[in-house]
C-alpha cells in the first residue's frame, strides 16, 4: 500500500496558500513562518495589513498551528466545534 503524504499542496504547518496585503501594495505571498514573525512584532507601521491564509484542515499540523493563535470563539465554532469531537474546539484540546 502507498504511503499517503499528510501535507500534500500545503507546507508543514498545513498552510495552503497565504497573502500579505498592505494599502497601495499588491498582495505578497507568504509562508506560515512570516505570519508568525509579523504577529510577534507588530509595530504602528503595520496599520491598514492584514494576511489571507488558506489552511489545509486535513492537515493535521494545520490544527496545531490555528491553536496557538488568539483566535474569537467563533473562529473555532465555524470550523464545527459544536461537534463534541472536533479537535479544535476549545473544550476539546
Amino acid at each position: 500500500m502507498p504511503k499517503i503524504d499528510p501535507t500534500y499542496g500545503s507546507d508543514q504547518h498545513g498552510l495552503v496558500w497565504g497573502y500579505r496585503f498592505a494599502p497601495n501594495q499588491p498582495a505578497r505571498p507568504v509562508t506560515s513562518e512570516a505570519v508568525v514573525e509579523f504577529l510577534t512584532t507588530l509595530d504602528s507601521g503595520t496599520q491598514g495589513e492584514f494576511f489571507w491564509l488558506h489552511f489545509s484542515l486535513s492537515n493535521l499540523a494545520s490544527e496545531a498551528w490555528l491553536r496557538n493563535l488568539n483566535l474569537p470563539d467563533a473562529f473555532y465554532e465555524a470550523l464545527g466545534c459544536s461537534k463534541k469531537r472536533n479537535p479544535l474546539c476549545r473544550g476539546n484540546r
